[in-house]
């Protein structure tokens, strides 16, 4: 993580009071298998009920920024208890995927994954967020200016998805499955 942005993290209160990275391992992208897309189908999700992580942004621009540099997407646990989401993968429109590995999220808790290579680390806020890094530095854009970014779980079931336009929380629109506007939780430019 570069220097600036843990000045800009620090600034918008995302580290906390403990201010300090504690680093975690990090898990590379890779092809996707049959089990890791299933179906890509829109009636393929987990159930109302069983959707505790959703999409808090999808910021598709490779630019600067007060939050994280480049292209990244931000996921959040909106249920009341912990979510583990050890075995979830990330689907990007273009078949490139991402498995999270060995993460359980807090309530309230964000897993921030920047297309990039880097550092991944654990933003010690609270809740905290888990800032992890794709690798997909020689790919770039990966995001592109819209399409349909989906999470599955460990069985393969759709748990969540984000349809964006026109760069996303970058300046455009991001909706989930229902068509209802998702809010850019690190805000717009």
């Amino acid at each position: 993580m570069q220097r600036r942005d843990l000045l800009a993290l620090s600034a918008l209160g995302v580290i906390g009071s403990a201010g300090c990275l504690a680093e975690l391992g990090r898990d590379r992208a890779s092809a996707p298998t049959e089990d890791e897309t299933g179906t890509d189908t829109d009636t393929d999700t987990a159930g109302a009920d069983a959707v505790d992580v959703r999409f808090a942004g999808v910021y598709a621009a490779d630019r600067d920024r007060e939050f994280i540099d480049g292209e990244y997407l931000v996921l959040r646990n909106d249920a009341s208890d912990a979510v583990d989401v050890s075995g979830y993968v990330v689907a990007y429109s273009d078949d490139r995927t991402y498995r999270i590995a060995d993460l359980v999220l807090e309530p309230g808790a964000q897993f921030v994954l920047a297309s990039r290579d880097g550092t991944d680390a654990t933003l010690l806020s609270s809740p905290p967020a888990y800032l992890r890094y794709a690798g997909f530095d020689d790919e770039l854009p990966v995001l592109g200016d819209g399409g349909t970014v989906r999470v599955r779980n460990a069985a393969g079931a759709r748990v969540s998805a984000a349809h964006y336009e026109n760069g996303g929380c970058d300046g455009g629109s991001v909706t989930d499955d229902a068509g209802d506007s998702i809010e850019c939780l690190h805000g717009r430019p």
